[in-house]
């Protein structure tokens, strides 16, 4: 079987176990383990892995060594001004343009299939965007932790995100939402309008 769509799930929210559960897909699940969270870039033909730690990012053929050095400034980069701003822009500014469109754009690309121009900064790396409201910068911001405010508040446990799949593709899961709410009430093979 070829999955053409998205193939895997990536979340930090522990009720979705619990729609699982009563949707009775719980025990479809299948999870990628610490291999999964491993990503590639094509470059120069050959699949190459997205660094992710500072000693893989100094050995990393995807940047070259200007980019790697710009990439150090980012703690003395000022804060950006608003709050809608777009991946692409947010990361231009904060770590260059070399790593946005070697780095960031085909991962934006390959993950949410979108285009990092068009996409919230906000949105779909919020914690990142906290870091450099937080701190100025976001290793600042990451080292800063949360306020006093945040400290104190009670919160919802966390979970460290976890990336699954199903059985026979992320289509179980959707079949499942239509078989919970019965016959008549989904429609498929609708035409496109």
């Amino acid at each position: 079987m070829l999955d053409c769509g998205p193939n895997t799930l990536s979340t930090k929210i522990p009720r979705l176990w619990n729609e699982f559960a009563d949707l009775g897909i719980a025990d479809r699940i299948v999870g990628t383990g610490r291999i999964g969270k491993r990503r590639f870039i094509l470059h120069n033909g050959v699949p190459t892995e997205i660094p992710s730690s500072l000693p893989a990012m100094v050995r990393t053929p995807l940047l070259s060594p200007l980019a790697k050095l710009r990439m150090l400034a980012e703690p003395f980069i000022p804060r950006g001004g608003g709050d809608e701003e777009s991946i692409a822009s947010f990361f231009s500014r904060r770590i260059g343009a070399e790593p946005v469109a070697n780095l960031i754009d085909p991962f934006v690309s390959g993950v949410y299939s979108g285009n990092p121009s068009a996409m919230s900064v906000k949105s779909y790396f919020g914690s990142l965007w906290e870091a450099e409201r937080r701190g100025g910068s976001i290793v600042r911001g990451m080292l800063k932790g949360r306020n006093k405010s945040e400290r104190g508040a009670i919160k919802e446990p966390k979970m460290r995100s976890v990336i699954f799949g199903f059985r026979n593709g992320l289509a179980e899961w959707p079949q499942a939402i239509a078989r919970a709410l019965g016959a008549g009430r989904v429609w498929t093979q609708a035409p496109r309008r």
